[in-house]
């Protein structure tokens, strides 16, 4: 399952690159995320739900459990980023500006569409 993630990080980070003209940062900042996010949704949910079968979200994981993931996978993803575009902490104010600004915008980008997302019957 997780090279399954791992490969579709891989693409899309491949098609945004292409688009963005980002050599390899989204696709290595999203093969990362690939590896690693199962992990964290190992870790955030309930412990009577089935890893394989659940789709992430407020109404299966709970608001709390949600927004942890959520909240995890973006610094990982944001951190990743932006560490590897600047490939140096020597400007670290800089970059925890970058770094803080870009996960509390995505965060609340996806609390958005998951506040829009139509609910299945």
């Amino acid at each position: 399952m997780r090279v399954i993630y791992i490969c579709s990080g891989f693409l899309v980070g491949l098609l945004i690159d292409i688009f963005s003209n980002t050599p390899g940062m989204a696709a290595a900042t999203l093969s990362a995320v690939g590896l690693v996010a199962p992990m964290l949704l190992a870790a955030f949910i309930p412990k009577d739900r089935d890893e394989e079968m659940l789709v992430p979200s407020i109404k299966s994981m709970g608001s709390t459990s949600f927004m942890l993931y959520a909240g995890s996978v973006t610094v990982v993803h944001c951190a990743l980023f932006f560490l590897i575009e600047a490939f140096s902490l020597s400007h670290w104010p800089d970059l925890l500006l970058k770094f803080s600004s870009s996960a509390l915008l995505t965060f609340l980008i996806i609390l958005a569409f998951e506040a829009i997302r139509p609910s299945k019957s």
